[in-house]
């Protein structure tokens, strides 16, 4: 992580010091409530991080616009991972979950150095960026963890820059989904997935670092839930939901199911050829020529900080276009596999079985 960083112009004002900057703009984030203002906050955020750590379209290279496949999903390019943050919303929703998080686990565990891996951080280590501007070294340590080398160093150089080492414990470039931790974990912190918890590793990432939590520990996301609808997909385009039908919940992600699946399961509930049992839905007597099914996400940050549907890129719904041969009163099952692009799948049984 050594190499030397190629200078880079920015639009980011130089009257005060970018830990200042930072400041001000993770203050914005955590208070404004103005869709607009969290946006234009969350590009100020990205083009602050990218100057310092001389990141942009000109200075990477090639590989860093390259995703990279794992057995469980597909990790983000370090240029792909970094534009995550434009998103304002969910920027502002992570920070005050993983902020209010932080409090309580400073309650549950009075005394200790809060122990956080951040498995996934991309080159600007966002998501841990209000605590190492809000609390004291000695109140949490944080291992960043990625499996792009660019990244880390990318997020190496930010930290340098802002002075604020004396926070990180450890950079470490693994797959966070076969990552084990040498100390028992406070809190866990990943935002690897997209709606409906496709392509993405989160839920194999959960399952292989939850586990590793002391009891008590919290993990971030807390709660991720998808659910069933069926719609007429233009309608849902234009935010016509009247007509929605919902079907019901097709699988929640939380850490306590994920170390109760490995309790029962076992390490190969991770198998990249291996499945998870989802929901199973009952269709309605009646189906619209026009309905289709669509898998809805919500995501709970921590307690009551939740990402609806539509709020965030990570919550848009999925609209299965290909749902056909499913008539009214047909059960559908679902399944989770994992592979190398995860996500869900389904098997009909007409009602005539049932």
């Amino acid at each position: 992580m050594n190499r030397k960083p190629k200078t880079t112009s920015c639009s980011i004002p130089s009257r005060t010091s970018p830990l200042e900057q930072l400041r001000e703009i993770i203050g914005a984030l955590l208070l404004s409530d103005n869709h607009r203002e969290l946006n234009y906050a969350a590009v100020k955020l990205h083009s602050l991080l990218a100057k310092i750590s001389g990141m942009n379209n000109d200075t990477v290279q090639s590989s860093d616009s390259l995703s990279t496949a794992l057995p469980f999903g597909e990790a983000l390019s370090p240029i792909n991972a970094a534009r995550c943050v434009s998103d304002g919303p969910r920027t502002s929703k992570f920070f005050r979950g993983i902020h209010a998080a932080l409090l309580e686990a400073q309650r549950r565990f009075p005394g200790d150095t809060i122990e956080i891996l951040y498995a996934g951080c991309g080159p600007f280590a966002t998501l841990v960026l209000p605590l190492v501007t809000q609390f004291k070294a000695d109140q949490a340590q944080i291992t960043l963890l990625d499996i792009h080398a660019q990244s880390l160093e990318f997020a190496h150089r930010i930290i340098e820059r802002l002075g604020l080492t004396d926070y990180i414990r450890d950079y470490t470039q693994r797959d966070a989904a076969s990552y084990v931790h040498p100390r028992p974990l406070h809190m866990v912190i990943t935002e690897t997935m997209q709606k409906a918890l496709s392509k993405e590793p989160q839920v194999a990432i959960t399952l292989n670092l939850a586990p590793q939590l002391r009891r008590g520990g919290i993990f971030i996301p807390e709660r991720v839930t998808i659910d069933a609808y069926l719609c007429d997909p233009h309608r849902e385009m234009a935010r016509i939901r009247e007509d929605r039908i919902k079907l019901g919940r097709v699988f929640e992600l939380t850490a306590e199911k994920a170390s109760e699946i490995i309790r029962t399961r076992g390490n190969r509930s991770c198998d990249a050829k291996a499945s998870l049992p989802a929901g199973t839905i009952d269709l309605p007597r009646e189906i619209a020529a026009r309905q289709t099914l669509m898998l809805a996400t919500t995501i709970t940050v921590f307690d009551k900080i939740v990402i609806d549907e539509y709020e965030s890129g990570l919550t848009h719904p999925l609209c299965v276009y290909d749902f056909s041969g499913a008539n009214g009163r047909d059960r559908i099952e679902f399944k989770y596999y994992f592979e190398n692009s995860p996500g869900f799948k389904w098997h009909i049984h007409p009602h005539e079985a049932v």
